[in-house]
């Protein structure tokens, strides 16, 4: 979730020209599903601070995200474009060009210090979103949960490096924070005293109380400092979490508004002038997260953006809800690239939400907010309306991918992330949920590959082959468990299953080059290794094992 806190100068002037705050904080809780709030509804919620926030300010109610993942949601609420527009498609393997505009670098512009604090190797500065923030404090080591490592570090700390920035007393510009919590993302893990029972719905709970307790101490450091009669404060999520509805555990396979639909909050405090007055309450208007930026680039005052997708919807803040039934983009390529299964996109408009699959579906989110009756069937020319929509979007591709070594990999693994094991190839693909069921099953099979328990993992590998025979990022698992096994030969074998069905993968081609290496095989070993290079110029790993293998035959 997402806090933008937006202070005046003091020198304002009384008109209506280009507000200048004196600071503007944009916190991201992530992983926070809008159901999960007292505000939205639940009475089982502990979230007082946020809660507070709402009543206080604007609530929007039917606010989406257009992708159900970290970064790239992250980089449509920095830029105000879409997936396909802003590059970023998947967590790891992507990253923002230099050309694309981020609200960081309007408001550097505009004469702000610029700062971000994140919290977890998804949002490290390698992937681009630093872009405009002077100082991007990404400083994330492995910390034990449980028995993983995982990259992430406690709200607490991340509000407490952004604070010793803030109380600078020592800037005479205006500030301009961005700060990113992850405590609410999977493995569930709330201090002491936070979780009501051990379920993950109890322990997800618990990570949003936390949450919400740290925004709430911070917020009185604010309030003492005397910053918070000038702010403005914008709440909303990146995405959500289905916690078991669907068939998905997390995120990133489905569009259903249980990972889509998300908090928007805006508040100002009682100093605060802006070139958009504000009215308190609740707006029903449908919103996206690209429709973010250049709202509070208007609502600053500032010069529009030159190229958007999203439009501002400053005029819901005022209490002009538009009568203009406007749909939007939604898309998750998670399943193509993770797993080889079939790439979904979608269109929301008026409350109804279509889905382009394999087995397509249309739902009546309002009627039916847990999306369990699919109408597709029942009101066709609806299907067909969205589904033309859709077809007629245009968007600029501007994807953009980097590379991964193997620790940095292993990492994002470790956060629940496969970061691309499928190479995006036009063939018949499975719908993603008729193979839901198999991810708890690839979880398991990670965890076996971490903790060293190979023939656990040969075993299931080869259970869940038998039933998805497609799945390269298991393919590979099989490879690894058997090489460390010493079935050498019988890694080669699943190597080239997966190079037939990714061959342009390269990780498989370095791993495959190491098992010919075990096999004392160096031309074979060059060869994997050259092709994983020839793939992936920058791959590290098959760049250090090519020049061990040449110095080796060099020797002989």
């Amino acid at each position: 979730m997402t806090l933008v806190c937006l202070g005046l100068l003091l020198s304002w002037g009384g008109c209506r020209s280009k507000a200048l705050p004196s600071y503007i904080l944009l916190i991201s809780i992530d992983t926070l599903r809008a159901d999960r709030l007292g505000c939205y509804g639940y009475g089982a919620a502990r979230t007082p601070f946020l809660d507070r926030i709402a009543g206080e300010g604007v609530l929007f109610a039917e606010a989406r995200s257009p992708v159900p993942l970290t970064l790239p949601s992250h980089a449509s609420i920095l830029t105000g474009m879409n997936p396909p527009h802003h590059g970023i498609r998947n967590n790891g393997h992507y990253y923002l060009k230099p050309e694309m505009v981020t609200l960081a670098e309007r408001l550097e512009e505009n004469g702000y210090d610029t700062a971000a604090f994140v919290s977890c190797l998804v949002m490290d500065g390698r992937y681009g979103l630093d872009q405009g923030f002077q100082v991007y404090e990404d400083d994330v080591e492995p910390h034990p949960i449980g028995t993983r490592f995982i990259d992430e570090i406690p709200a607490e700390m991340v509000l407490d490096r952004a604070w010793s920035w803030l109380q600078n007393k020592k800037r005479k510009k205006p500030c301009f924070a961005f700060i990113h919590l992850f405590d609410p993302h999977q493995p569930y893990s709330p201090p002491e005293g936070f979780a009501l029972g051990e379920t993950p719905s109890d322990l997800y709970d618990g990570e949003i109380a936390y949450a919400d307790s740290c925004l709430s101490a911070f917020f009185d450091k604010l309030e003492r400092a005397g910053m918070t009669d000038k702010m403005l404060l914008v709440v909303l999520s990146d995405h959500g979490e289905s916690l078991g509805e669907h068939g998905e555990d997390t995120h990133g396979v489905f569009l259903y508004d249980s990972t889509v639909h998300v908090p928007l909050l805006f508040w100002k405090g009682s100093l605060t002038r802006l070139s958009i007055p504000f009215k308190k309450g609740t707006t029903t208007q449908d919103v996206t997260l690209a429709d973010v930026a250049p709202s509070l680039v208007e609502v600053l005052g500032l010069e529009e953006f030159e190229e958007v997708e999203g439009r501002s919807f400053a005029g819901a803040l005022a209490g002009k809800t538009s009568a203009d039934s406007r749909g939007f983009y939604l898309e998750t390529l998670l399943p193509e690239l993770d797993y080889g299964w079939a790439p979904l996109k979608g269109w929301f408009q008026g409350g109804y939400k279509y889905i382009d699959a394999p087995k397509e579906e249309l739902y009546d989110t309002r009627g039916d907010p847990k999306e369990e009756y699919n109408l597709l069937l029942c009101e066709p020319d609806l299907a067909v309306k969205y589904r033309n929509a859709l077809a007629q979007t245009k968007h600029i591709n501007r994807a953009s991918t980097r590379s991964m070594e193997a620790k940095e990999r292993r990492r994002l693994e470790g956060l629940g992330y496969l970061s691309g094991s499928h190479d995006p190839t036009p063939r018949e693909k499975a719908d993603p949920k008729d193979r839901v069921h198999l991810l708890k099953g690839i979880t398991y099979l990670s965890g076996f590959l971490d903790h060293g328990k190979f023939e656990e993992a040969i075993f299931l590998a080869q259970t869940l082959l038998e039933e998805d025979p497609s799945l390269v990022c298991v393919l590979r698992s099989l490879g690894e468990a058997l090489s460390f096994s010493g079935r050498h030969l019988e890694a080669v074998s699943v190597y080239e299953r997966a190079l037939a069905l990714a061959p342009q993968h390269s990780d498989t081609h370095n791993n495959l080059g190491c098992v010919y290496l075990a096999l004392h095989d160096p031309d074979h070993a060059s060869k994997h290794f050259g092709m994983a290079l020839a793939n992936d110029p920058n791959h590290p790993e098959a760049r250090a094992n090519l020049i061990l293998v040449s110095k080796d035959k060099g020797t002989r």
